[in-house]
């Protein structure tokens, strides 16, 4: 492969592509454009980036020898060199100590445990056992490293005269089958390989006790590849999943690690340090630097030293790439590349790798070095390139571990981005492609720039804008930031409510567009009698109807500063103003219809969009890779996206693209062959003999030999082209795909229109057609056809309602449905349009029809043609109708339409449609298109020009290719199966694109992989490293190219640094072990493994007693059995699990909220807990038998027809009912361990068990049809977006409309929020009833202005999807309903329960900042984001069957299904940073905001977090406006309480932010004076768009220096009214108790929280409790009984121990204290009730 020649292939087809939709008609701005493009602005020079050698160690037979390992390794490993890293870890592990690898990609980590492994085993004779487990993040790796195991095992049995391997060795996946799976565990092998989800199981599930023993009696190796995938709380439930482990094992285990990207950035020795740490962290055991082993570099090449004058002398010389490796090494130009550009020496002597440079960076290099001509110095490196390339694939083929300096491409591609001016007249206005909104100009003047759109069919520039009256100035506007649309039907007035016809004026039109006349004069009121007709008033036609006074350009004077008058002014430009939605295109005359969309009249710069630049950029490295003449299966890219559905929207966008421009091509090809055009009857034929297709391609069963195709086959494939082709007949103008006729391939003409034109006695009595030259009447009889052509009114026997569905049938039965050549399994062959004259009402069932009367286009295009020839229309209304049925009858008559009569609800007419027989495709020009003058109204002439990329793409013969081009999916949504199948089909080049979800970065391993793909920039560089990684990885040269969307600041960073990206600095992976969640439940993971709950293996059935339906309790005998054993062993589990938390006991006894007690109290509550966590799945039962159960009684009404569609949709909800209660059961024949309901892993999401990779109590909805179903989750705020009402998901090739929320039948089903105003702070239901004050501020909420309550809320809960239709190529990005979400707030265990610290300088408060563990965050999907009136206030659903209502279904069924309007919220737990300043710190709420992104920002970068780690929220308003910082990923990061607890974090994250600002943190000068005031490279992002108008840098400079410099008051525990509540205690305490008083005092003398009451006589008990604590958040008390000495009567203490037994029993939390007890002891064992409040001396 030549990369050069790929790489410049691939750039030039996509820079072709972006030149191809250029249509620009200012020279300034075009120029400015061209300039760019050719300049590489958005594909600059790409990175080369060296792979250097990795330095040579001892061979094995050395180790060998030596005595270090066993000698059998030499038969293992015969012939092996290692590496010096593979020996030094090697060594370490002979030595029984655990070590760390990281090195780079192909460095051979597996075998430096591996080999430890081996000898120790074959040197010892240990018992039967599991003494290794090699665990993987995923599945993918295990399969690749079982047959790296098995290919040594064989070595072993070559190299030992047939000896049998003597270590045994088995996965443990859970994708085996049963008698796998049984075999593992009825004789452990000596190592198991498997993932820590499956280790979790192990350790957990009753079924692998027998694994488990061999564990704990055996185990001697853990190993964990990957090891910097474990962050966050999956690397923190692998860390407490190891510590499980260690604490049962016999032998002290060898924990052993292995990463390429685990830590970069710093010196080696401060890598090596953050290794450690992270290694004591997951490993629980101390590692010393020396146990941190990283990789060595050498030189390959012949020396280390740079001969000069050898050099500049090779650069004369010629590259012969035919010249062998000895040739290569000792050449002065590499010896100069491998030493001054591919490698960095240190002071130390040791080597690293440098960071990759561009060729132009590298020739520069050169020149400097040589004093050579730069021309020479490029084109001798590319030859050397080439050379390299050659010399890298030949070892590769060779398999000898050589390499000569490797090398990748790192292509970094921008999304074309909006041109934006400045507010100026065309030849004095700023030209900008950068994504900002400000620009200085040359006088240093910071001004607003504008988005300018371009008419599609003058290319003039429409300037972006919104009218502020308020301020007088003109802002800029986002292009996609529209209005609502204000209709003509809207301004009716209402009789019965008394309300006027409303009147337009330009108030009513803020957003539109600005347009400058430039070089002619845009608009002149004689026009106005060029407009329709209908856009008149009846009375005077030279005066237009108030709605279209608006729709024509209005004069508006502006001048560079946004200033606008409507009203003329000289010091001002004159300019004209459009609003959207235009209706006229005043710079080409086009008048469009009001349902045509905005994009279709206008274009941005660019018209790609990420989903088709990614299949551009697959296709395009396809087809290079073919020219290159490698083998077709390395044909082939590998594309990583962030995001599931977006996988699923490429994979389905590719295809269909794909599919259609080969079926295009072909069609190009076979008309080629035929000069007199095809028809219905023979294109199809034709084509499917162009395309050339293997019958393995499409067919489902292909002939044995190909020789002898079976016709049915073949039939098959042709009735699907036949449908595929009619479909491309129809009005298609997609602008990012034209079809034939837009590139002037294909010409359409009709068999008889020459005929009947000619024919004047047919047209003697029609009016206007009677006097037209024949010319002009076959124009018009021409449009009159392509108007029924392009709407699909065509008849054919195939189109009929009695043929399509046994067509589609047979198609599906026939061909593949997995393949680009055949209907989708729910696709149906659409029903032909019936064009009708006039109205029926309701049309019947399945038949589509459309109007062609004198409402209708062709209506609208007769009266245009009567005005142009007669000068006035002599028919209107249904006069017009009745002429054109005459014209209609007439083409029947010459049988080139054909009549159906139909009949509806309102009355029967005969409809019409265009006989396909009539239809000859033939072979454009490639010079002219054909203007649909019917839909396309222009006063001007147009001139269309055919789109020459697409014309020269659809040239290009596919057949020649030879190849099969399909995509692919490959995502966590997929079953175990169908993955391992693509994966299959993506190594053998069956699959030609692969798009994958980022779970793929470690999981592919293809040593042939030549490009990878990314559609977006990864979070982060130790994600780019391993994406990249899966190119090259047997020393090929390889090519990556990134995709950066030009709305993601990420992106856009990324692309302007992309060396940082490529070569960036890797933070070590984060863990929070403190966090209260992970210790419980990996606490119930160990009594679960101790309870051996022999009965519970798949699925929840086995657990619940399913015939009691209504309560579905927990099986009886399992609850006693589980009871007795928590009254007998719960110390014994306890004891044992602080054992395995031994070391982190001391981190979690300075937490908030960890006790032994709370331990004791989790343990003792086990069955509670469990019971509890099955309740979201009792209810999805509940609701599947409800619906199955409600389905089954409409089905068996007999008053309800059988055809009726309420029977048809019962028979639908009743199979998907049953669908769903199968997945509920996991009721598959083994169990399904990958389902969401598998038993183990529901309990993991719902908390109870660790969670690791899994959603926390996800939300889930049912995607299914009659075929299939599956349940997908989302994280609980991604959902309510993500399964929002009405909105579309991407899955598995189709799309799925959210048309039903799963309501339970609870009274309390509708909830309601109380909302403090200045805090955000949310009290939900009864939480806030006696709530009077704001818990933070203590403000009173006692107004409007101060709180708010909202009713009718319903919590997002399980939903039900409707299939929509198949993703095509038309998607761009996913299509997403805009909801306005809000958001809210509260302290877990309420306002005590928090952290507080204060920032003052000068004695002045500037800032508190409030830390509150596991806060609930509240967010609520108010509405529509664009609401039309009436939906403000949120989304109608039926209380009954929970479907999402229309305005129109709202009135249907109201009896059966009664509507309510409600809003939809939902809520998750995180560590958050409540920041609070006050107005000495001098910030207004748009300073508060600036702030908000500034410390986000400077977050991120000290902690080195991704940016979806750590979310943001401004709480508040106006003088109460604060910050909300919370830890988004799941579990916690730790970040925020670090920040709480250490001042010198705090003050580097103010300073990181003053410095993202440009501000000197040590001079205190702005270091950038003339950057604008916020910019994407700083503050904005497409996330903050909201605020990009307040949002400056300035704001916010003094604030931060006094954060800086202020003093830092940490963990200040503030409790308002403590000192008060105290005096309250002392009045209401029994005052003859001094214990009472003892008790008291000591928490207020220590500052520990106080009772909340005292003396309470609890209810249904003759029980008083001396002191109670409430829990605002649960609504449980904590009961504290204080004993004095009266208390050791023996009456009483028999009483005592009955009553507080009882309270216990009924799940109270109860507290005693007796007089001769320490009270210090007491109050730090119960912590979380008597937790620090203050500081109190």
């Amino acid at each position: 492969m030549n990369i050069f020649k790929v790489h410049n292939q691939i750039i030039s087809d996509y820079k072709s592509y972006i030149k191809s939709f250029l249509l620009i008609k200012d020279d300034r701005v075009k120029d400015v454009v061209i300039q760019e493009l050719n300049e590489g602005k958005l594909w600059p020079e790409p990175l080369i980036q060296f792979n250097p050698t990795f330095e040579k160690g001892l061979s094995i037979d050395s180790l060998v020898k030596d005595g270090i390992v066993d000698s059998r390794l030499n038969q293992i490993f015969k012939g092996y060199d290692l590496y010096r890293h593979q020996v030094e870890a090697i060594k370490k592990g002979v030595e029984e100590e655990s070590f760390i690898v990281t090195s780079g990609t192909g460095s051979g980590k597996s075998l430096t445990f591996l080999a430890t492994i081996f000898s120790d085993l074959l040197k010892n004779n240990y018992p039967k056992g599991i003494k290794a487990i090699l665990v993987y993040p995923m599945n993918a790796l295990i399969n690749s490293q079982e047959e790296e195991i098995k290919k040594y095992a064989e070595n072993f049995e070559e190299n030992s005269n047939g000896t049998k391997f003597p270590l045994s060795f088995a996965k443990y996946t859970g994708q085996e089958n049963n008698a796998e799976r049984i075999e593992v565990r009825d004789n452990p092998p000596d190592i198991i390989l498997t993932n820590y989800m499956m280790l979790e199981l192990i350790m957990t599930r009753a079924s692998e006790n027998k694994m488990r023993e061999s564990i704990f009696s055996s185990l001697k190796y853990l190993i964990f590849d990957e090891l910097h995938t474990y962050r966050g709380r999956q690397g923190a439930d692998v860390s407490l999943l190891i510590r499980r482990i260690q604490a049962s094992t016999q032998n002290d285990v060898i924990c052993i690690g292995t990463s390429a990207t685990m830590a970069s950035g710093g010196t080696l020795s401060s890598q090596k340090i953050a290794v450690a740490n992270v290694g004591k962290q997951i490993f629980d055991k101390e590692f010393e630097v020396s146990q941190i082993i990283g990789e060595y570099l050498e030189n390959t090449t012949a020396s280390n030293e740079v001969d000069i004058v050898g050099l500049k002398k090779s650069l004369d010389n010629p590259i012969n790439i035919e010249n062998n490796e000895e040739q290569y090494i000792s050449h002065p130009i590499a010896i100069w590349l491998e030493n001054e550009i591919a490698l960095n020496k240190l002071p130390d002597g040791n080597i690293q790798r440098a960071k990759p440079r561009t060729l132009s960076q590298i020739a520069e290099a050169l020149v400097l070095k040589t004093n050579s001509n730069i021309s020479l110095c490029k084109d001798q490196l590319v030859q050397f390139l080439i050379w390299t390339e050659a010399l890298n694939e030949k070892a590769s083929k060779q398999k000898n571990r050589k390499s000569y300096l490797p090398f990748k491409f790192h292509q970094f591609i921008a999304q074309t981005g909006n041109v934006s001016v400045t507010l100026e007249l065309p030849n004095e206005r700023e030209i900008t492609l950068d994504n900002t909104l400000y620009i200085r100009s040359e006088d240093n003047e910071e001004l607003h720039v504008y988005p300018v759109l371009f008419s599609r069919y003058s290319g003039h520039e429409f300037i972006c804008v919104k009218k502020d009256y308020e301020s007088g100035k003109i802002i800029p506007r986002l292009p996609n930031d529209l209005p609502l649309k204000i209709t003509k039907t809207s301004l009716k007035g209402n009789k019965e409510l008394g309300t006027k016809k409303r009147v337009l004026d330009s108030l009513d039109f803020p957003e539109g567009y600005i347009l400058f006349d430039n070089n002619s004069t845009i608009w002149d009121d004689d026009k106005v009698l060029d407009l329709p007709e209908t856009w008149k008033k009846k009375s005077d036609q030279a005066i237009l109807d108030n709605y279209y006074e608006s729709k024509i350009p209005q004069r508006i004077w502006v001048d560079k500063y946004g200033n606008f008058n409507e009203n003329e002014n000289s010091s001002m430009s004159q300019a004209w103003f459009l609003p959207c939605y235009i209706l006229l295109d005043p710079t080409s005359g086009v008048i469009f219809d009001s349902k045509v969309h905005e994009f279709t009249k206008l274009m941005r710069l660019g018209n790609e969009g990420r989903s088709t630049a990614t299949t551009i950029t697959a296709l395009s490295t396809i087809k290079a890779l073919n020219e290159q003449g490698i083998d077709s299966s390395l044909q082939k890219l590998l594309s990583f996206t962030d995001n599931r559905q977006d996988a699923s929207l490429q994979s389905g966008h590719f295809n269909d693209f794909i599919s259609t421009v080969q079926l295009r091509s072909a069609i190009y090809y076979a008309l080629l062959e035929a000069p007199e055009g095809l028809n219905a009857s023979n294109i199809a034929t034709r084509a499917a003999e162009s395309l050339n297709l293997k019958e393995s391609e499409y067919a489902r069963r292909p002939s044995e030999n190909p020789k002898y195709p079976d016709l049915k086959n073949k039939e098959m494939l042709e009735e699907y082209l036949f449908t595929r082709i009619i479909y491309d007949l129809r009005r298609a103008w997609k602008y990012t795909t034209p079809n034939l006729e837009q590139c002037g391939l294909l010409k359409i003409d009709y068999k008889t229109i020459d005929q009947l034109a000619e024919d004047n006695e047919e047209w003697k009595e029609i009016l206007l057609m009677n006097h037209l030259e024949i010319d002009t009447r076959k124009e018009i009889l021409n449009q009159i056809v392509t108007y029924f052509r392009t709407s699909y009114a065509l008849d054919h026997r195939k189109l009929d309602d009695s043929s399509r569905a046994e067509l589609a049938n047979s198609i599906k039965d026939t061909l593949r449905i997995d393949s680009n050549w055949c209907l989708d399994k729910d696709e149906r062959i659409e029903a032909s349009v019936t064009l009708i004259p006039r109205g029926v009402g309701k049309a019947p069932y399945g038949l589509e029809i459309a109007g062609c009367g004198h409402l209708s286009a062709l209506g609208k295009y007769f009266k245009r043609l009567f005005s142009q020839h007669l000068g006035e229309t002599p028919f209107r209304g249904d006069e017009l109708t009745d002429y054109l049925i005459r014209i209609y009858e007439i083409m029947r008559g010459a049988n080139i339409l054909q009549s159906f009569e139909v009949n509806g609800s309102k009355g029967s007419v005969m409809g019409y449609r265009l006989r396909l027989d009539q239809i000859i495709w033939k072979v454009g020009d490639e010079k002219n298109v054909e203007i649909d003058r019917v839909r396309i109204n222009s006063i001007e002439e147009l001139d269309i020009k055919p789109n020459s990329y697409f014309q020269n793409y659809y040239k290009i013969n596919y057949a020649s290719l030879n190849k099969t081009i399909l995509g692919a999916e490959h995502t966590g949504q997929l079953s175990s199966a169908d993955r391992q199948q693509r994966e299959k089909g993506f190594r053998e080049g069956e699959i030609s694109a692969l798009f994958c979800s980022p779970t793929m970065e470690l999981g592919i391993d293809i040593s042939s992989m030549n490009v990878v793909h990314m559609r977006n920039v990864p979070p982060g560089p130790a994600n780019y490293v391993q994406r990249s990684g899966r190119a090259g990885r047997s020393g090929q040269t390889a090519l990556v190219i990134t995709y950066c969307s030009n709305s993601s600041p990420h992106d856009r960073n990324y692309f302007s640094n992309a060396t940082e990206m490529v070569a960036g600095i890797v933070a070590a992976p984060k863990l929070d072990l403190s966090n209260q969640e992970l210790i419980q439940s990996h606490l119930n993971a160990f009594i679960l493994m101790e309870l051996g709950l022999s009965q519970v293996r798949t699925s929840t059935a086995e657990i619940l007693d399913l015939e009691n339906t209504i309560e579905l309790p927990i099986r009886e005998d399992i609850q006693e059995y589980i009871l007795e054993q928590i009254e007998n062993r719960k110390q014994d589990w306890v004891n044992q699990f602080k054992k395995a938390i031994s070391g982190i006991l001391p981190t979690l006894k300075s937490s908030t909220w960890y006790t032994d007690k709370k331990l004791e109290n989790q343990a003792s509550k086990f069955f509670e807990n469990l019971n509890y966590s099955f309740n979201r799945w009792r209810e999805l039962y509940k609701n599947a038998n409800r619906l199955i159960d409600k389905a089954r009684m409409i089905m068996d009404d007999p008053t309800i027809k059988s055809g009726a569609q309420e029977k048809k949709n019962a028979n639908r909800d009743h199979f998907l009912a049953q669908r769903q209660r199968e997945l509920l059961l996991n009721d598959t024949a083994n169990g399904n361990s990958q389902s969401e309901f598998y038993i183990f892993r529901y309990l993991a999401a719902e908390g109870f068990l660790p969670g690791y990779n899994f959603t926390r109590l996800p939300v889930r909805t049912f995607i299914g049809n009659r075929d299939k179903g599956e349940y997908i989750s989302r994280p609980r705020f991604v959902a309510l977006k993500e399964f929002g009402p009405n909105n579309i998901i991407y899955h598995m090739g189709n799309k799925y409309r959210v048309n039903r929320m799963m309501l339970t039948n609870s009274e309390h089903l509708l909830h309601k929020l109380k909302i403090s105003k200045t805090t955000g702070y949310v009290f939900l239901d009864q939480e806030g009833i006696s709530v009077n004050n704001d818990p933070i501020t203590k403000v009173e909420l006692n107004s409007d202005e101060r709180v708010e309550n909202k009713p009718n809320l319903l919590e997002l809960a399980e939903g039900q999807t409707k299939l929509m239709e198949r993703i095509s190529s038309q998607e761009e990005e996913r299509a997403s309903s805009g909801y306005d979400i809000e958001q809210y707030f509260s302290f877990s265990g309420g306002i005590h329960n928090t952290q507080k610290s204060q920032l003052s300088f000068d004695g002045e408060l500037l800032l508190e900042l409030r830390y509150g563990p596991s806060a609930r965050l509240l967010q609520m999907n108010r509405k529509w984001r664009r609401s039309k009136p009436g939906d403000e206030n949120g989304y109608n659903i039926g209380l009954n069957t929970g479907f999402w209502k229309t305005p129109t279904e709202n009135e249907k069924d109201e009896e059966k299904d009664p509507v309510r309007k409600v809003h939809v919220y939902t809520q998750d737990y995180a560590d958050v940073l409540y920041m609070q300043p006050v107005k000495t710190l001098g910030l207004d709420e748009d300073g508060v905001i600036t702030l908000t992104y500034a410390i986000k920002r400077a977050i991120e970068k000290v902690f080195q977090i991704e940016e979806s780690e750590l979310g943001a929220w401004n709480m508040g308003s106006g003088e109460h406006s604060n910050i909300l910082l919370f830890e988004a990923a799941e579990g916690s990061l730790g970040v925020l309480s670090e920040l709480t607890n250490n001042p010198d974090k705090l003050k580097e994250v103010f300073t990181e932010a003053y410095k993202i600002c440009y501000f000197n943190p040590t001079t205190r000068d702005d270091d950038k004076p003339l950057a604008l005031r916020a910019s994407y490279d700083d503050l904005l992002s497409y996330y903050n768009q909201r605020h990009h108008e307040v949002i400056d840098r300035i704001l916010i400079k003094r604030p931060l220096e006094l954060l800086i410099d202020a003093n830092v008051e940490v963990a200040v525990n503030a409790q308002q009214g403590y000192h008060k509540q105290f005096d309250y205690l002392k009045t209401t305490y029994d005052k003859n108790s001094v214990t009472e008083l003892k008790f008291i005092q000591h928490l207020y003398n220590n500052g520990l929280a106080l009772p909340d009451r005292t003396q309470v006589n609890l209810k249904d008990y003759y029980i008083s409790a001396d002191f109670v604590y409430d829990n605002a958040d649960d609504g449980s008390q904590t009961l504290v009984f204080v004993d004095g000495s009266v208390h050791d009567k023996a009456e009483v203490i028999e009483k005592d121990k009955k009553q507080r037994g009882l309270l216990a029993e009924q799940g109270h939390d109860v507290i005693v204290w007796r007089y001769d007890q320490s009270l210090v002891e007491l109050t730090e064992e119960r912590k979380d009730i008597f937790r620090k409040v203050i500081e109190n001396e």
